[in-house]
C-alpha cells in the first residue's frame, strides 16, 4: 500500500516531528521548499496559527522510524523512533562518500544543502498523507499539527529514500 505518516492514531507507537525553529531563521537552500509547501495549504492544512512559518524547517532529512527489528544479548525486538532513523541516514551517508571516495573524489561535506539543490523527485518518494496531530499512544490528539503534502513538508522530511537514485547522483 502507500507509505504513510507514521501516526500514533492508527496503531504507530510514535509520531512523526517537525517544524519550524523560534530561534533560527530558515537558511536560503530551504527557502523554495518551504514556499512549495505553503502553497499546498488548503482550508484543512494550514497549520494553526502560532506557528514560526518562517523559522528554520526541521528535520532536513527523515528516515523511516518504526518497526525496526534488533536483536539484543540474542532475543530480537522491535524498537522505534530517532534511534532508528538516525544510524540509517547516517550509513547511506557514509556509503555515499565512500563512493564517492572510490572514485577519486571528495566527500559530500556538509549533506543538507546538497540534497536540497538535487531533484528530490528522483531520489525519494514523497510521502503525502497523514499528520503529526497526536503524541506518541494517541493519548492526546490536538488539532495543531502538520499535514503531510506532495512537496518537502515540515512533518519533515516525510519521505521514504530511493537509496540508488541518490548513491548515483551524489
Amino acid at each position: 500500500g502507500a507509505e504513510i505518516v507514521c501516526q500514533s492514531q492508527l496503531g504507530g507507537v510514535i509520531t512523526s516531528g517537525g517544524g519550524f525553529s523560534n530561534l533560527y531563521t530558515a537558511p536560503s537552500w530551504q527557502a523554495a521548499s518551504i514556499a512549495n509547501w505553503k502553497a499546498t495549504f488548503t482550508s484543512t492544512t494550514t497549520p494553526y496559527p502560532g506557528y514560526n512559518l518562517v523559522g528554520r524547517g526541521y528535520p532536513d532529512v527523515a528516515a523511516m522510524a518504526a518497526n525496526y527489528p534488533i536483536i539484543v544479548n540474542g532475543n530480537q525486538s522491535i524498537v522505534y523512533g530517532t534511534s532508528c532513523s538516525t544510524p540509517v541516514m547516517a550509513a547511506m551517508i557514509s556509503l555515499v562518500n565512500a563512493a564517492r571516495k572510490a572514485q577519486g573524489k571528495g566527500s559530500v561535506g556538509w549533506v543538507n544543502p546538497a540534497l536540497y539543490s538535487l531533484n528530490r523527485s528522483i531520489i525519494l518518494n514523497d510521502i503525502v498523507s497523514g499528520n503529526n496531530k497526536c503524541v506518541a499512544g494517541a493519548s492526546v490528539c490536538c488539532s495543531q499539527g502538520f499535514y503531510a503534502a506532495k512537496v518537502n513538508d515540515r512533518i519533515l522530511d516525510n519521505v521514504s529514500w530511493m537509496f540508488p537514485f541518490w548513491l548515483c547522483i551524489l
